[in-house]
């Protein structure tokens, strides 16, 4: 069985041979040649403004090409229908041999962050509360932006597609759940349904303590959510999905960061007992961070010792041994 095999049955919940360690080059994730996110200080393809002051944080936007929700009919929005794809997006496409790999488009920042890089984010959150029209009109847009790239993903030949849109803080919501459900969740509905309609596999990057909107989430079509901070209930999210949501993520990343190799193992394996039972999991920090690289080899021994399914290690995670 290799990796993608694999993969594929831990995402069906099927009896997987082994916990990924992260989705290596089984899915692999293609882009447009367009510019969503700089490297550098510049415009983005929406017209947002970045800047960078130390090139270890990257860029970031400080200028919003809208000024009033007033304005959002007025928009210019990039055209994805016909954008390139990035260059080694197109040689993953011409692959002869597909059969160790399936291929992932993104889908950007989807709704929220794309919405307050063009607006700003004070505006936009005083903009649900003051007009909330207004805010809907533009999650439109966006979508509309963003079903152009999921058509073009799905004739690409993709098997998945990821969403990126970050709804949490550590505490909780950046926003009321009734805010979400009543302002983000139909626009992104209609995106899961083309998904769901195409038979592309659903993924959604979003950090932050979002469990109380998980439910909305797996009932719209979610099958994979990244990167499961530990902020979050995973072991209570896990009973209460187990089978129908694979989580991606979940190992801490300040541990990752900051943890003795020890720590690392310990959490290794809390994650692998929380999440791993009968497939759905995939192993990867929590969170985007420099991380030591013995805290990283430590991950990955460990989760080759205690993540086979059906070893005596893995069997004794569920048995209270301690190992």
């Amino acid at each position: 069985m290799n990796h993608l095999e694999n993969l594929q049955r831990v995402l069906r919940h099927d009896h997987p041979g082994w916990v990924p360690n992260g989705l290596g080059m089984a899915l692999r994730e293609i882009g447009f040649a367009t510019v969503e996110w700089p490297e550098q200080a510049g415009l983005d393809a929406w017209g947002v403004g970045w800047d960078m002051v130390d090139p270890e944080l990257g860029a970031y936007p400080v200028t919003h090409p809208l000024q009033s929700l007033d304005d959002v009919d007025d928009l210019p929005m990039p055209d994805f229908s016909t954008a390139p794809y990035s260059e080694k997006a197109q040689a993953w496409m011409a692959a002869d041999d597909r059969a160790d790999f399936w291929l992932m488009g993104r889908v950007g920042e989807t709704l929220f962050e794309r919405a307050w890089m063009l607006l700003g984010m004070e505006n936009l959150m005083i903009g649900l509360f003051e007009n909330p029209d207004g805010v809907r009109r533009l999650f439109r847009r966006i979508a509309d932006a963003r079903a152009a790239m999921i058509a073009r993903h799905h004739a690409a030949g993709c098997e998945a597609v990821i969403f990126a849109d970050d709804y949490g803080g550590q505490d909780n919501l950046l926003m009321s759940p009734d805010a979400w459900r009543a302002l983000i969740r139909p626009e992104l509905a209609r995106l899961y349904a083309m998904c769901r309609d195409a038979g592309l596999l659903i993924v959604h990057h979003s950090c932050g303590r979002i469990e109380g909107i998980i439910p909305d989430l797996v009932e719209m079509g979610l099958n994979v959510w990244h990167p499961c901070q530990p902020v979050n209930d995973l072991a209570a999210l896990k009973q209460r999905f187990a089978g129908r949501l694979t989580f991606y993520g979940a190992v801490n990343s300040a541990i990752l960061a900051r943890g003795t190799t020890d720590e690392v193992r310990a959490e290794v394996r809390l994650r692998v007992r929380e999440l791993a039972a009968g497939g759905g999991y995939v192993a990867a920090p929590s969170h985007g961070v420099p991380f030591l690289p013995e805290n990283l080899a430590a991950m990955d021994d460990e989760l080759r010792r205690v993540g086979g399914y059906g070893s005596p290690e893995y069997a004794a995670l569920f048995e209270g041994e301690s190992r």
